[in-house]
């Protein structure tokens, strides 16, 4: 998952996604990097991504921490009704069991995906850590260090359940 292993944690309530948020890449993705108060935007470096710098590529938001607990439990429960009762509550539709068995399949994906690539962590809500320094052949081509969220599910889904909020 691109982690510094020595770094990693869950997020928790009491360790929550960041307010700000940003991503190089399409909204598809589900690695994210923090935005300090005073803007600092990590470099390709600090973040161990070989890239060419393209403005289309970059997304900038926020999380929204005041439902996103309760969202990814009741997708943990497999409690479409209470998704769609907090969907309701924050004025977005709800979703189908279509969507819901969609969007839990993912879930359960992305819990078993952490359980092999990390180990016995509690990544019900998402991880949070530091990106890995890239090396090949013990060179180091990207230091790493930025700040790294990799939420259970993608962006593109986050944003229809009111989790994320895109501003450019």
């Amino acid at each position: 998952m691109g982690f510094d292993v020595n770094s990693i944690k869950g997020i928790t309530r009491e360790n929550p996604l960041p307010d700000k948020w940003d991503r190089i890449g399409p909204i598809s993705g589900e690695n994210f990097t923090t935005v300090s108060s005073n803007g600092k935007i990590f470099s390709f470096d600090e973040r161990s991504i070989p890239y060419l710098e393209n403005l289309q590529a970059r997304h900038i938001g926020d999380f929204n921490n005041n439902v996103y607990f309760d969202v990814i439990d009741a997708i943990k429960e497999n409690d479409i009704n209470k998704l769609n009762g907090i969907m309701k509550k924050s004025g977005i539709d709800s979703v189908s069991s279509i969507e819901f068995k969609d969007i839990r399949g993912r879930y359960i994906k992305f819990i078993d995906r952490a359980k092999v690539e990390i180990g016995n962590i509690d990544a019900t809500y998402g991880l949070k850590g530091s990106a890995a320094t890239w090396k090949i052949n013990g060179e180091i081509h990207m230091n790493g260090g930025a700040e790294q969220i990799v939420t259970p599910l993608t962006g593109d889904f986050l944003k229809p359940l009111g989790i994320l909020n895109i501003e450019f």
